[in-house]
């Protein structure tokens, strides 16, 4: 089976049709599937729905604007930040508009989601891919039942990777490097 490719344009570059791009899940812990029902659901529930260049759209605007967004702790984004970045997506065709809120809280748990799959990256005895996640073989499963044991939420990655993982190393790599 060939690896899945998100489509490299973002409906929110200038002078780009923006196009319905991959759906994802309601804008909550879990973004790994998605699906009409859950688009519905977020209608309904007023949550933002993110698609998957949704997601790229906000690692480009934190990768690009990082240094001058950053408050002087350097752990922090300014308010003002998450308020230009909540502004350039467009009126969603599904789902709540998106807020400073939720985009500050879409970026938490995209930091979660790559702090554990960087955990399996990084693991010796793992070799993690997109296609195959944590790529488990006889000879390390014992590997990934020690970390399932003290992880939450790594199970998702035991078979498949996660989409936004390269991209998000370029962003917060000098948070692995210690």
């Amino acid at each position: 089976m060939s690896p899945r490719r998100a489509s490299r344009t973002s409906p929110h570059q200038s002078g780009s049709k923006g196009g319905k791009g991959k759906e994802r899940a309601p804008d909550r812990e879990d973004t790994s599937h998605s699906g009409s029902d859950r688009s519905q659901s977020a209608a309904k529930s007023g949550h933002a729905h993110w698609t998957i260049e949704d997601e790229d759209f906000l690692i480009e605007s934190i990768a690009t604007n990082k240094a001058m967004a950053m408050m002087g702790d350097g752990q922090m984004f300014r308010p003002a930040f998450w308020t230009e970045v909540a502004s350039k997506f467009p009126q969603p065709v599904r789902g709540k508009a998106k807020t400073a809120d939720s985009c500050k809280e879409k970026w938490k748990r995209m930091k979660n989601t790559f702090d554990i799959v960087h955990l399996i990256a990084s693991s010796s005895g793992l070799a993690y891919t997109l296609e195959k996640g944590a790529d488990l073989r006889p000879d390390n499963q014992f590997v990934w039942d020690e970390i399932v044991k003290n992880t939450k939420g790594i199970s998702k990655f035991k078979h498949k990777g996660w989409i936004h993982y390269e991209k998000m190393l370029t962003v917060v790599k000098s948070k692995s490097r210690g």
